[in-house]
């Protein structure tokens, strides 16, 4: 398991080196001088006076005149001391702002993430147990239909019927302590939770038809205490997996979803700072995403070998 663990924080170190090259050299092909693009996002509205000048000040500043190569390996020399830069337009270090503004994404993410798993698991089950029954078609055509949604248009609706019209709810930011919580939470939750409850109930029907379970049905046996006593072992690990991704998931899509929310988190801090050429920013916020994707896979392997390790080394996984 440790040698298994050290191979994988090896490769997770060449995944966040490529996504670090990625960012950084896609962002300095995006239209628009950095320098001017970073000014006029500073101060809004005031691109007309942006002398030649004030775009030299600030190019000599944030050394933007030195070829790529050489911004990225200094970038890089220091994100391997811990120091990721500062912000072009927060003139913090991004490593503050990362700290600041991590806990929230988290909280966000979290709570969508294991309110979403409490409601798909459930459901995924009964639509296995009672297959091509109502309650099964009903719960997957509402799955097909939320999945067919988009993140931030469903948080526009929710908006209007929960904020506006009924005025129940907050329309954005956290000045309302739980209240405010509740519109973003649900709108990530939705956007998890068809595939969690797809993936359950073919799980689900892959290990009723096994040889084992019948066996135990013709003890006697109920299903659901067949599925609890022999089934879960092998039900969860392909639910673990995808519950894994889509925590990723939940942090990517947190981009939009903030943005719409005005949710002060990482996802809001990454949409600015794209808007704004930060590249440094923009670094730091995406590597911390895909640490947050690397993370919860390794802790889904972990639990999977836990589950069932003679299948895990059978695999060759553990190698």
């Amino acid at each position: 398991m440790i040698k298994y663990i050290g191979k994988r924080v090896l490769s997770a170190a060449g995944v966040l080196l490529v996504v670090s090259m990625l960012t950084f050299f896609v962002m300095q092909m995006t239209p628009g001088d950095t320098a001017y693009v970073m000014l006029t996002h500073t101060f809004f509205g005031t691109g007309d006076l942006i002398t030649q000048e004030d775009l030299d000040i600030a190019t000599e500043m944030y050394d933007l005149d030195r070829p790529l190569t050489v911004q990225y390996g200094e970038w890089m020399l220091g994100a391997l001391k811990g120091d990721l830069g500062t912000s072009y337009i927060y003139k913090k270090p991004v490593m503050d702002l990362l700290k600041l503004k991590l806990p929230y994404t988290c909280i966000l993410g979290f709570l969508a993430f294991f309110l979403g798993l409490l409601l798909a698991v459930p459901l995924g089950i009964l639509t296995a147990v009672y297959r091509n029954r109502f309650l099964d078609q009903a719960i997957r055509i509402g799955s097909v239909l939320a999945s067919s949604v988009p993140g931030f248009w469903l948080g526009l609706i929710l908006i209007m019927f929960f904020s506006v019209k009924l005025k129940w709810l907050p329309v954005s930011g956290m000045n309302e302590g739980l209240k405010s919580i509740v519109l973003p939470c649900v709108t990530l939750m939705l956007g998890m939770m068809p595939v969690m409850i797809r993936v359950t109930r073919s799980s689900v029907l892959d290990v009723m038809g096994q040889d084992y379970m019948l066996f135990a049905k013709a003890k006697g046996q109920s299903l659901f205490q067949a599925l609890l006593h022999h089934g879960v072992r092998n039900l969860l690990p392909p639910v673990i997996t995808m519950a894994s991704l889509q925590m990723g998931n939940i942090l990517g899509g947190s981009v939009v979803i903030e943005t719409v929310f005005m949710w002060p988190g990482i996802g809001n801090l990454l949409y600015n700072s794209i808007m704004a050429k930060d590249t440094n920013m923009l670094q730091g916020c995406v590597l911390t995403i895909a640490l947050g994707y690397i993370l919860s896979m390794i802790c889904a392997d972990i639990l999977n070998a836990a589950l069932n390790p003679k299948t895990y080394r059978g695999g060759g996984r553990m190698a």
